[in-house]
């Protein structure tokens, strides 16, 4: 009988272990030295502040990427070392930290990016350290529903149109190459997509092998004979807002349509410093669309009617902030886990409503919420 109460013991050690492992932790940064460092869910730290202003996890999973400084032995000047860590402490792929704009990669679906210094070349960790994905593309995008963008063959070239060299460092370049669709078991799925064409694909619509769909969906032809289809986004939003969204206008349906806060730009006083006096400028604010259309309901159906008015005209355009982002907290689901905007699931766009003759200009803002509605968010005027 002991035995079995010392075994039964045991796995509820480990699983109790596995568990706390598996809870998430939270970024929080030490006033005094900036440094961040990572609380569970209870406020406990697990790891004290020492990661360096890269260091953009807001949650810890299972693997970050951190930029830790340090000083050498008998010296005052510091250095900083760059790894990959798990829950555990272990340390993995250092030196290899993918960086894209000054930020640092996070985990998304189970897996990370890194950048092999040697080849420079960009591959996948999985949530536990293992290379699932070798190194093997010029750039790549996080993975969406198990889907990812990558480049193959490709090169650096400068906004300019030269090449991009260790003697021509432009500070503004991109990739130009065969932009390919993977797979989390690195299959490429499709190839040859113009990457600017693709950026309005919905990766989480996924049909395959599906006949007679939807206007809004894109099919493309794969390696494997199968066909793969997607939502345009774009499409998809033009026909909600023509079809559905307008018909609304000066209706009490309408008030349906909107986000559950509402942004929009209101004039306020601030002091200058220079002059020390309170002159007029813009500040956004957010306010529930319940009260927001009770006090603005003639200001939405007139800047609704602009849309039908033939001296005008509008644009729409995809937007990657939304400005949610001035509430983040209250609207995590829409962020990743390093605290962005995530475009890709949940699309903003933005319709641009200017008149010809005397350039007035409206601008409405649309998102798409948890549910999969467009929903109006922002107003301008």
């Amino acid at each position: 009988m002991r035995k079995y109460i010392v075994l039964f013991f045991a796995l509820f050690m480990s699983y109790g272990a596995f568990s706390q492992n598996m809870e998430d932790w939270y970024s929080f940064e030490d006033e005094k030295t900036g440094l961040t460092g990572y609380k569970d869910s209870q406020g406990n730290v697990k790891i004290e502040p020492k990661f360096a202003f890269l260091t953009s996890a807001a949650v810890f999973k299972n693997i970050i990427p951190v930029m830790e400084e340090y000083f050498p032995e008998n010296s005052k000047i510091s250095k900083f070392e760059d790894y990959y860590l798990l829950k555990n402490g272990k340390k993995i792929g250092k030196d290899s930290l993918y960086v894209w704009d000054m930020s640092l990669d996070c985990e998304q679906e189970g897996k990370i990016r890194f950048r092999d210094p040697v080849t420079d070349k960009v591959g996948f960790f999985d949530k536990n350290g293992k290379v699932v994905i070798p190194a093997e593309y010029n750039d790549a995008k996080p993975f969406y529903n198990n889907l990812a963008l990558a480049m193959k063959d490709a090169k650096r070239v400068c906004w300019g149109g030269e090449e991009y060299t260790t003697e021509n460092r432009c500070e503004h370049w991109s990739w130009i190459g065969n932009t390919v669709l993977i797979n989390a078991g690195n299959e490429v799925i499709l190839d040859d997509l113009d990457f600017d064409g693709v950026s309005y694909l919905d990766w989480y619509s996924l049909k395959i092998n599906k006949p007679d769909l939807d206007s809004i969906y894109v099919s493309f032809k794969s390696k494997n004979g199968s066909t793969y289809s997607f939502i345009n986004t774009e499409k998809q939003f033009e026909q909600w807002f023509y079809q559905e969204f307008m018909p609304k206008n000066n209706s009490s349906q309408i008030e349906g349509e909107l986000f559950e806060t509402i942004t929009f730009p209101k004039e306020e006083k601030w002091k200058t410093k220079k002059t020390e006096k309170y002159e007029p400028d813009y500040a956004w604010f957010q306010d529930s669309k319940k009260d927001f259309f009770s006090r603005n309901k003639r200001k939405i159906y007139q800047t609704l009617d602009r849309v039908n008015n033939k001296s005008l005209y509008e644009t729409i355009i995809r937007n990657d902030f939304s400005p949610i982002m001035f509430d983040h907290e209250k609207y995590n689901s829409y962020f990743t886990d390093c605290g962005e905007y995530n475009v890709q699931k949940y699309p903003y766009f933005e319709v641009h409503i200017t008149d010809r003759k005397s350039r007035e200009y409206n601008h409405l803002g649309f998102i798409r919420t948890l549910d999969g509605q467009y929903k109006l968010l922002e107003i301008t005027e």
